[in-house]
């Protein structure tokens, strides 16, 4: 055989390798998201949530050393800290996945202008969360317009 002919194919070969393992590495990455429902609620419960993106209104937060988390319970209570004060309040969460939160109660402690500001614009987006999925470590928020973003870490310890 011609030895063109054998590099062709031998780079064929290979090309063909790397986009059929890229492509199941993509459908791996889908198959990862699991919306949370009362059924699997206990996968999010138990553990804080600290706030790694937000966005309210169209504009980005640039967090402050202070990130925001939440807490839920398997009893469908919540707690958490939105910068300053800490917050509580109730959820519940369907079979399809909608979440409604109670309206919270918080602390009402004053504190630094921008973690101030970034409590607000995470309490106002936090009340806006319409569902939750986790990607791995990851828990984000579903909102009904690309306006908002919510996605929360777990840290690894």
């Amino acid at each position: 055989m011609d030895l063109r002919k054998i590099t062709k194919s031998i780079i064929l070969f290979f090309f063909l390798v790397l986009i059929l393992g890229c492509a199941a590495t993509d459908t791996e990455k889908k198959e990862t998201k699991i919306r949370i429902t009362e059924e699997n609620i206990e996968k999010i419960c138990g553990v804080q949530w600290i706030v790694k993106e937000m966005t309210t209104d169209g504009v980005t937060a640039e967090l402050t050393s202070e990130p925001p988390f939440v807490q839920f319970e398997t009893s469908g209570k919540l707690a958490g800290f939105a910068s300053v004060n800490r917050f509580f309040g109730s959820f519940r969460i369907d079979d399809t996945g909608r979440i409604e939160l109670s309206p919270t109660g918080a602390t009402m402690m004053a504190g630094p202008e921008d973690q101030m500001a970034q409590e607000m614009a995470f309490l106002k987006t936090f009340q806006k969360v319409e569902g939750f999925y986790l990607d791995g470590i990851f828990l984000r928020g579903k909102f009904k317009d690309n306006e908002c973003r919510l996605v929360f870490y777990l840290p690894v310890h």
